[in-house]
């Protein structure tokens, strides 16, 4: 097994303050590393390159730096088993790969943090697009915990996610009258 971490934003080892994006993807990396699993993680360009325009630093170990718009080609390159990817901010660049697994890392309401700010960053209907499309994509779903699987699963039964799903994508249908079935809570540490 072989997995790749998409963060959308700077991890810990490159000296700089990292947010809570670029937390989860590491910490999500060091789990899956504790299991044994060989685990690389990529972050993008577009956010390294301004913080050090004149002289980028080295990555941290099992750490690539990559341009979005290079990620499939980087996700083939790398002969990954799976995707793991925090948020929506990547999925305009993803697409299914025979033979990889995708699972999207649904840890932050970010709609509702873009309604709560009263729209500061990026619309919340754009990231809403976003969040449907990686969820259409999506083989697998994490949620922090037991108190945001409704979050997740009102989400996961809108219409557009599963057009996207067998339409766009071609993927065999995720949502049904079983969904809940299919639904397992496991509660992870804190560390």
């Amino acid at each position: 097994m072989r997995v790749l971490v998409i963060s959308n934003d700077v991890i810990p080892g490159f000296g700089v303050p990292v947010a809570a994006p670029g937390l989860r993807a590491a910490g999500v990396a060091e789990g899956l590393r504790s299991h044994g699993i060989d685990v690389c993680v990529s972050v993008p360009s577009g956010v390294i390159d301004p913080l050090f325009p004149t002289s980028p630093p080295t990555p941290p170990s099992h750490t690539d730096v990559v341009d979005p718009r290079e990620l499939m080609n980087h996700i083939k390159a790398g002969e990954f088993t799976d995707v793991v990817f925090c948020n929506s901010n990547m999925t305009p660049h993803l697409a299914p790969v025979p033979g990889v697994r995708f699972i999207f890392d649904l840890f932050a309401p970010k709609v509702l943090e873009s309604i709560a700010s009263k729209n500061r960053g990026r619309p919340w209907q754009e990231i809403a697009l976003e969040k449907e499309r990686g969820l259409a994509l999506a083989d697998l779903v994490w949620v922090n915990g037991h108190r945001k699987v409704g979050y997740a699963l009102g989400w996961l039964a809108r219409p557009s996610v599963e057009r996207q799903r067998t339409e766009e994508f071609g993927l065999a249908p995720f949502v049904g009258p079983e969904l809940l079935d299919r639904v397992s809570v496991v509660e992870m540490p804190v560390v």
